[in-house]
């Protein structure tokens, strides 16, 4: 795997860099299972050592971008990446200027632009490496990893709150409930917005599993029945109305592609894809009530009691799209310091103590992402949200077109989880959604790419397609 770098992209021999996207492949992966899984070591493993686990995956990341600098292989430079990596590059002397101006720890700074920035290129290179075996690797495996975990939200949902199986990493911390005695599970995460964001994905996965024609079945007729049953278990025992949101994207979304990819699929194909969400719905619904009616009463008597207190569960949703005008009259040019307002970099700062109250935390500042990206950032905080804006609608377009184009609706079905993580998800407050956000968009941008110079109406084999401009390797390349 040597190669000088004087090499030009297209000059490195295509044997070798098959070999090097392979490991770039490889090594995502290890980051996608790590973002799952390492939250189970830092509670219940090693909670000691919690604070170095939380960036376990880094090191991983660090070899990718190693190795897609070192062989020529980094994204090319779309304006929506190179816009990315401008905003990375001005963010820094911007940071610097925070950090002299509003007495910011440097370790606070360096820890924002770490989340704000880190996972960027991460995306385009998923994006630019990942083939349609790859994207059937990731939901075919991610939905059998749901198997385990649904027994393991089972038994943290039957358990008392203080058992050790819902524990976290910190003793003192306050273990969320729906109503008293039942918890809003964790799964293998140190919090439940973890497992709302791993509920959130699988929803869209086994849509796209049930959706795609037989004769490309992702998965077979009883792994199909487990892995629904493990992912209803997932959902229906999840305890956050979040849950709920990510579910209705996927099943529009799911309902939404039957529509998009009618002109290129048969009418039968196009009407199973349009009615069978609704079928699953309805079985899901059903389930619901039979097999967990105490889940089902336990969310009835949350969401009674979150709009007495809060309101309309729909406005509170959609607020942050309108409360951060009101944030932009009151924020300085400069802003209160990029990262100051996440988890890490109150802890890092020293504040996180002196916030708690009673159990809870009181937030500096405001609690919605767009509000207090604005409110950290200033001028770089706006750019930051106009760009995840701007990535958003790129996705978009290219999922839409994809769609049509293999008359296949998983790109329409990964988009509807990433879309809402990019737009609304709290990625610069906390890691595990930071994480799931970028590593998603890489996965919408490798499913946009697929089928480039695919002309058939019927549905290929998403392992068989070709990407946008690719051309299939022969035996002789």
């Amino acid at each position: 795997m040597q190669a000088p770098l004087k090499l030009s992209r297209n000059e490195l021999p295509e044997p070798q860099r098959e070999n090097i996207r392979r490991l770039i492949v490889n090594l995502i992966f290890v980051v996608y299972w790590l973002l799952i899984f390492e939250g189970a070591l830092r509670k219940w493993f090693f909670p000691d050592y919690h604070k170095a686990l939380f960036f376990l995956r880094d090191p991983f990341v660090i070899a990718v971008y190693v190795l897609a600098l070192r062989f020529r292989m980094w994204p090319r430079w779309s304006p929506v990446f190179t816009g990315g990596i401008i905003l990375s590059l001005i963010a820094i002397p911007f940071i610097l200027v925070q950090v002299v101006s509003n007495d910011i720890r440097p370790i606070v700074a360096l820890y924002g632009w770490r989340i704000y920035f880190w996972y960027l290129p991460l995306a385009f290179l998923i994006g630019e490496h990942f083939r349609g075996k790859d994207l059937c690797r990731l939901v075919r495996h991610t939905l059998f990893a749901s198997i385990p975990i649904a027994i393991l939200v089972l038994f943290q949902f039957k358990s008392e709150p203080s058992a050790f199986i819902n524990k976290t990493f910190d003793q003192n911390a306050i273990i969320f409930t729906v109503v008293p005695g039942i918890v809003r599970t964790s799964g293998t995460f140190t919090f439940t917005a973890g497992q709302v964001l791993f509920v959130g994905s699988i929803v869209p996965m086994l849509l796209a599993a049930w959706l795609v024609s037989k004769k490309h079945r992702l998965l077979g007729p009883v792994s199909l029945v487990l892995v629904t049953a493990s992912v209803f278990t997932n959902f229906m025992l999840n305890g956050n109305r979040s849950a709920f949101f990510y579910a209705a994207a996927a099943f529009l979304a799911a309902i939404g592609s039957g529509f998009v990819m009618y002109s290129r699929a048969t009418r039968k194909r196009a009407l199973k894809v349009i009615v069978l969400p609704l079928v699953i719905l309805l079985i899901g619904g059903i389930a619901y009530a039979k097999v967990f009616p105490d889940a089902l009463e336990a969310m009835e008597s949350r969401q009674w009691y979150a709009s007495r207190v809060e309101g309309n569960t729909l406005e509170r949703a959609f607020r942050t799209f309108v409360d951060v005008f009101s944030v932009i009259d009151m924020t300085p040019v400069l802003g209160a310091g990029i990262g100051s307002g996440s988890n890490a970099g109150m802890m890092l700062s020293g504040r996180w103590e002196g916030m708690k109250y009673e159990g809870y935390i009181h937030y500096v500042l405001a609690e919605d992402e767009w509000s207090r990206l604005v409110q950290e950032g200033g001028i770089m905080g706006i750019l930051y949200v106009m760009y995840r804006i701007w990535l958003v609608g790129w996705l978009s377009v290219g999922a839409i077109r994809a769609t049509r184009r293999l008359a296949n609706p998983l790109p329409l079905l990964l988009l509807s989880f990433a879309a809402v993580v990019l737009l609304t998800g709290q990625m610069t407050f906390q890691g595990t959604i930071n994480g799931y956000g970028w590593l998603f968009a890489g996965f919408c941008i490798a499913a946009n790419k697929l089928g480039g110079r695919q002309t058939e109406t019927a549905e290929p084999a998403l392992a068989d397609l070709p990407r946008s401009g690719s051309t299939p390797l022969t035996n002789n390349s």
